[in-house]
């Protein structure tokens, strides 16, 4: 860099230096070490004599408009590329971000993976669902087997709506959703499950997720056995509440790496909607309320509570 010239007035130096900026002469100001001087320097030799030029011509109107002008002109223009290279880095963080997540939270954990050969392996036993003896053991309740041709016990008796739960068989709150009924049902569940619950558990924790899935398995099988009785199952309630989950940290808390794409969201979206008009027939669609609804409520909360104490 070469000297161009002094000024004894920081304001006139910086819109010069602003005005040569504009003009295509790199250059910048030095302040001395007293304070009372400010050094315009030309970064490139080859424009050091244009430089000189223009500060003679300066020195003689410095009031005139044109420099003033120009000289914020170009710190409009130096913002602007400076938020240009931000916004450019930013992007590529947030894609090695992303990246780095969908590398590492796509390997399934011990939990995720135990619940997919659970599920395999109930499959079998109950060869889809056509073993009757086989499924009532899975069921939230038998009742509605016992009472055969009578009223439907599970919607009668409501002193103890859950019998077997009530005397000790607590795991029935949990077991409905290892059934499946056919192929296509087991595959879209563990399609979904390894998906969504490698992301889940790999970045919150075992103990977390376990948590989740508890809650995301409870309260949805209660609500489908409540207004539709036991004859159900399935891991579609859980599946509803690993997605409502994602779904909220990743639109209101993305900073934690868990995110949905918006095509997969809208897909959800379209087929949880589609089973409640019944083409598909009997759909376990009040399991799929109460895991959206478990999903989507803890998802914001931990987002709002993350947000809230980065804010």
């Amino acid at each position: 860099m070469r000297p161009i010239g002094e000024f004894d007035d920081e304001e006139r130096a910086s819109t010069f230096s602003g005005y040569l900026n504009y003009k295509g002469i790199p250059c910048e100001i030095e302040e001395d070490d007293e304070g009372k001087s400010w050094t315009v320097w030309a970064h490139n030799e080859d424009t050091l004599a244009k430089a000189i030029a223009e500060i003679h011509e300066f020195r003689q109107k410095p009031d005139a408009s044109k420099y003033a002008e120009l000289a914020r002109e170009a710190q409009k223009q130096e913002k602007k590329a400076r938020k240009i290279e931000e916004n450019k880095a930013s992007r590529w963080r947030e894609e090695t971000l992303r990246d780095r997540w969908q590398d590492r939270n796509r390997k399934p954990g011990i939990i995720t993976m135990a619940l997919i050969i659970t599920c395999i392996a109930t499959s079998f036993v109950s060869k889809m669902g056509e073993d009757t003896e086989a499924v009532r053991a899975f069921y939230i309740s038998e009742l509605v087997h016992i009472a055969a041709r009578e009223a439907p016990v599970y919607l009668s008796s409501a002193q103890n709506p859950l019998p077997e739960v009530s005397e000790g068989q607590v795991w029935r709150l949990i077991t409905p959703i290892f059934l499946h009924f056919g192929f296509f049902h087991i595959i879209f569940n563990m399609f979904w499950l390894h998906d969504l619950g490698s992301l889940i558990e790999n970045r919150r924790g075992t103990g977390y997720f376990v948590a989740l899935i508890l809650l995301a398995a409870i309260i949805p099988n209660i609500a489908q056995y409540c207004i539709s009785g036991p004859s159900f199952g399935g891991m579609s309630g859980v599946v509803y509440g690993l997605f409502g989950y994602a779904w909220m940290k990743g639109k209101f808390d993305p900073g934690d790496g868990i995110e949905m794409n918006s095509s997969t969201v809208i897909i959800m979206l379209a087929w949880f909607a589609l089973c409640f008009t019944g083409i598909f027939g009997n759909v376990a669609n009040w399991a799929h309320a109460g895991g959206l609804a478990v999903g989507t409520l803890w998802g914001y909360a931990s987002a709002m509570r993350w947000t809230g104490n980065r804010g």
